[in-house]
């Protein structure tokens, strides 16, 4: 199984992300889908279901520093993705609510000043 970021990015680099960096602590059955479980702020219990791993397994998992550290790691560029398409989304509405301000109806104007 190979590890891909729900987040709009490339599979592909993900995918070697995961198996570079996993290959260095030593690949174990599930390791990518627990490490994407748990990064994504599932629980131990809930990421070991999804990733068809037991719940012990993944405890043991999460008690190795490296593999925590993975964890973190994954979940630091998931949020970095994240805000980045915020951040493209947000420059977008504001330059549509720029453009309403300048209607000629007022209450198109009214509205995208409300939305300000």
């Amino acid at each position: 199984m190979s590890l891909h970021l729900k987040t709009g990015g490339n599979s592909d680099s993900a995918s070697r992300w995961s198996s570079k960096r996993l290959a260095e602590i030593g690949r174990r059955k599930g390791d990518d889908a627990l490490l994407l479980a748990l990064a994504s702020g599932k629980s131990v219990r809930d990421a070991a279901r999804s990733a068809g791993i037991g719940e012990r397994a993944a405890t043991r998992r999460m008690a190795d520093p490296a593999f925590r550290r993975l964890v973190n790691d994954l979940r630091a560029e998931i949020v970095g993705r994240a805000l980045g398409n915020l951040v493209d989304a947000t420059t977008e509405a504001v330059d549509t609510l720029r453009k309403l301000l300048k209607a000629k109806a007022n209450t198109v104007k009214l509205g995208a000043s409300r939305a300000i």
